[in-house]
């Protein structure tokens, strides 16, 4: 059974390797972190008192993770452009978004 100790370990081990190749990956595992950080708190940072230590403790924290879906942003325009090595077809490039995300989404 996966603890959540045990979970937060394996994430920690994973983030930690050092292969340049895990580099986006391990940005998107932060980001993502961020992401369900954000979601998480966003009722207690609403509903907190302003002057109490939770809000005081959680809003910076909070605000520094707003980050996130920004980073997906670029992370995603910099992933695109790592892979220009070969010459861009723009007809190929919307040809694959086609197959990968716009088919997928009409049938779901």
């Amino acid at each position: 059974m996966l603890t959540t100790g045990r979970f937060w370990c394996i994430i920690l081990v994973y983030l930690i390797k050092e292969t340049p190749a895990c580099q986006n990956e391990r940005t998107n595992v932060i980001l993502c972190i961020f992401v369900i950080f954000i979601h998480a708190a966003s009722n207690a940072i609403t509903y907190a008192d302003r002057a109490s230590a939770q809000y005081a403790l959680l809003f910076p924290v909070w605000k520094l993770a707003s980050c996130a879906v920004p980073g997906f942003f670029f992370l995603a325009g910099l992933k695109l452009s790592l892979g220009l090595d070969k010459p861009f077809s723009y007809p190929k490039y919307l040809l694959g978004r086609l197959k990968r995300v716009v088919i997928p989404y009409i049938i779901t």
